[in-house]
């Protein structure tokens, strides 16, 4: 962390991280369970096939197992200034991240590693940021706080946007960075988007005090994104991870110590 003694209340910091891990908890498909244990690439998935006497196939047990890579890195930005304003204490903090890398790979028989999904919308966005401005005098705080997720892709790499002479997507073809077989899509762009909150706190004493919050003021909608169907599951049209799909919300409450 980083305080110059020229510019009393203001710190600065950055930190790069990176993690990686192996074995990480997954599911693996009934499909794959029963083809590694058949021609014996992953013997030990015969413990999830339970065969009848006479060698059919009676059920297939779906676990959790540990199994696959996964990995993420990026940056992390914080600047914050502290002053004081009419008997109170303002403060003005920006909190950025900027993803670098994110992929997986499952290490099932023919994967690969997955295409770099920063910047995608079911993956990490390249920059997520949070700005505050507050003020604190006697019992009373107020925040104003921007929540911002950078623009990017709906489906990134894995998919070609064109709108004529689209190639030509073939199924049976496994899709690689240094290939055009992808599945095509005409519009594959997510806007920038800027969430507004506010809150108010009151302390009554030290165990007591109570808070009004409001998020995004503005009501925005999430941007609509295609998203596929599953068995048991609907497509939603949104990433819910990044953005609000409730519209304006509204909470107030108090909280105590006893």
């Amino acid at each position: 962390m980083f305080q110059p003694h020229w510019f009393p209340g203001l710190s600065f910091s950055v930190d790069y991280w990176n993690i990686r891990f192996k074995d990480q908890i997954s599911s693996v498909s009934a499909g794959t369970l029963l083809q590694g244990c058949y021609d014996k690439s992953h013997p030990e998935y015969c413990d999830f096939v339970q065969l009848n006497a006479d060698k059919s196939i009676n059920q297939i047990f779906l676990k959790p197992v540990n199994i696959g890579r996964v990995w993420v890195s990026g940056l992390d930005i914080e600047a914050t200034y502290r002053f004081d304003l009419g008997g109170g204490q303002g403060m003005l903090r920006a909190l950025a991240t900027r993803y670098l890398t994110s992929g997986s790979n499952s290490e099932l028989p023919g994967a690969i590693d997955s295409f770099n999904n920063v910047g995608v919308n079911g993956g990490l966005p390249y920059w997520r940021a949070l700005f505050e401005a507050s003020y604190s005098t006697g019992g009373f705080t107020g925040a104003l706080t921007g929540r911002f997720v950078s623009a990017g892709r709906m489906m990134g790499p894995s998919y070609v946007e064109c709108s004529t002479s689209c190639p030509i997507y073939d199924p049976k073809v496994a899709a690689t960075i240094n290939n055009t077989n992808r599945i095509t899509i005409n519009n594959d762009q997510v806007n920038a988007f800027m969430y507004l909150d506010a809150s108010l706190n009151y302390k009554f004493s030290s165990k007591f005090e109570g808070f009004v919050v409001v998020n995004n003021i503005a009501n925005l909608d999430p941007p609509r994104w295609n998203t596929g169907t599953g068995i048991g599951s609907q497509q939603t049209g949104y990433n819910s991870s990044f953005y609000d799909i409730l519209g304006r919300t509204f909470r107030a409450g108090v909280r105590f110590k006893y």
